[in-house]
């Protein structure tokens, strides 16, 4: 499905350029974009994440797809590693066909 909503635990709505339903060999998988991770991109995805996840599968996964063709702070990415986001380079996408299939 593509542009779909969830609202979290605090009644926040928050939009997903995807979601991928459970399958037999793959937990619910959301998906951000980030055409220009910054600190308060970063942020507001760290939010809309432990706001969502709280109402959804504890399995669910949050896949964001990051811009690379400018540096990328490795600060942000560390931030969405710490609340299990998993950072994809969009020059790194194939790697992870797999596990978005």
């Amino acid at each position: 499905m593509s542009n779909v909503s969830f609202t979290g635990v605090a009644g926040y709505t928050h939009n997903y350029e995807f979601a991928l339903q459970k399958s037999k060999n793959n937990p619910e998988r959301l998906i951000k974009l980030a055409n220009n991770l910054t600190k308060s991109m970063a942020e507001s995805i760290l939010f809309a994440w432990t706001n969502t996840r709280a109402v959804r599968s504890k399995d669910s996964i949050l896949y964001t797809f990051i811009n690379d063709n400018n540096k990328v702070n490795d600060k942000y990415i560390n931030a969405l590693e710490s609340y299990d986001v998993v950072p994809i380079a969009w020059s790194n996408r194939n790697q992870y066909l797999d596990k978005l299939a």
